[in-house]
């Protein structure tokens, strides 16, 4: 059986030898390099992942919240203005302010709507409507605000 070392190597015309001595610690030093990397990358991808779960429960309460803005908002315009009423269009200027503790999906959100008629032009009235969904789940809460400009045709 022929033995391994001393390894040749050629460079040209001339041999090198290199015995195993000559590379003691180059193995160690790899290792600890691929550890180090493998080990940032982990920690990067779970960052990622938890940041991720944030945006999916921040999205998802911004939703509940606009909804939640949106009925309020679609309660004060029927108010003003009612469909089977020959009355004039009417702007309770007060806010109303509603909880959805009992309504499926929109578990601690609630709304605070107003109107507003305070623009008259050549005999028509203009109102602005405005409605704020709040939705907060522990310490987490998100607002969302739409608003509405009307008049009666």
């Amino acid at each position: 059986m022929k033995s391994t070392f001393p390894i040749r190597l050629k460079c040209g015309h001339a041999s090198v030898t290199s015995a195993p001595s000559n590379q003691r610690g180059s193995m160690l030093f790899i290792s600890v390099f691929v550890i180090v990397v493998l080990g940032m990358l982990g920690m990067t991808l779970t960052n990622i992942l938890s940041t991720s779960e944030d945006s999916v429960v921040y999205e998802s309460l911004g939703l509940r919240a606009l909804n939640a803005a949106r009925s309020g908002l679609d309660i004060k315009i029927a108010d003003a203005f009612p469909l089977l009423s020959t009355d004039s269009e009417q702007c309770d200027s007060g806010p109303s302010n509603v909880s959805f503790n009992n309504i499926a999906g929109l578990e601690g959100c609630s709304y605070t709507a107003i109107c507003q008629s305070d623009n008259s032009i050549n005999g028509i009235n203009y109102f602005r409507f405005s409605s704020t969904g709040v939705c907060v789940i522990s310490d987490v809460v998100v607002s969302r605000t739409v608003a509405v400009d009307a008049r009666k045709l």
